[in-house]
């Protein structure tokens, strides 16, 4: 899925699913206008989510390692087991005008159904949906 952000002012991107649910997320690129157009930034970010990996190969940075989910093992893929309003997070180390944030999940997009992207300056799930 694709989520286009209108160049929204951030340092962090978040993935916020409200309610009980898994989290896995195979790859996520964050373009921002740059030097240089269309620039994935998020392989500059720092990765953490809201629990602990459901496995040593599926921790956080897993979801930018640039190794999308449906054809490569499910190791490349950020997963937290099932609990209430997972996150994942990114921190871009700098703020950026953000222009879309594109989400690889297991390659089925029903598991991005009610997935809220947050983009802002706070490190926690209240920036601007």
């Amino acid at each position: 899925m694709t989520f286009n952000c209108s160049q929204m002012r951030g340092r962090y991107v978040n993935i916020f699913y409200p309610g009980e649910r898994t989290l896995q997320l195979c790859e996520l690129k964050v373009f921002a206008t740059t030097r240089v157009t269309g620039d994935n930034v998020a392989l500059r970010g720092v990765a953490t989510q809201s629990a602990e990996p459901t496995s040593a190969g599926s921790t956080p940075d897993k979801a930018i390692d640039e190794h999308p989910g449906p054809s490569y093992p499910q190791e490349t893929c950020a997963s937290v087991s099932l609990q209430d309003n997972p996150w994942w997070q990114l921190d871009l180390k700098s703020i950026y005008r953000i222009t879309v944030v594109s989400i690889i999940s297991n390659g089925r997009s029903e598991e991005l159904d009610g997935a809220e992207v947050r983009i802002g300056l706070r490190s926690d799930t209240s920036n601007q949906r």
